[in-house]
């Protein structure tokens, strides 16, 4: 049986997610479900700022509909990506490559 279950943050990587926060290091987050969107915000709502903090960097979605759910939730950057692990690859290194680039 298929069964979807939430991830929880450990200790690690909640101190992982502070250091980042702190040094203003802007996210990148890969949305393959539209379901992931709120999954995410209920995970990191318990640290203060990392849900604002995750809108102002920038999101793939492999779908137009999560796309959608994306900007509907507030983030700012939302591309689009094919789902292939290639595809992801090179959609995450063209953020790197503009991370200073304003939004």
């Amino acid at each position: 049986m298929y069964t979807r279950t939430e991830h929880c943050l450990d200790a690690t990587t909640r101190t992982i997610l502070q250091q980042a926060m702190a040094e203003q290091r802007p996210p990148v987050a890969v949305f393959s479900s539209s379901e992931a969107v709120d999954a995410l915000d209920r995970q990191l709502s318990a640290q203060d700022g990392a849900v604002q903090w995750l809108r102002n960097g920038g999101a793939l979605a492999t779908h137009e509909r999560i796309r959608e759910r994306l900007l509907d939730a507030g983030y700012k950057r939302v591309e689009m990506t094919a789902a292939e692990d290639d595809a992801v690859v090179a959609r995450l290194e063209s953020f790197r490559r503009s991370r200073f680039e304003p939004l």
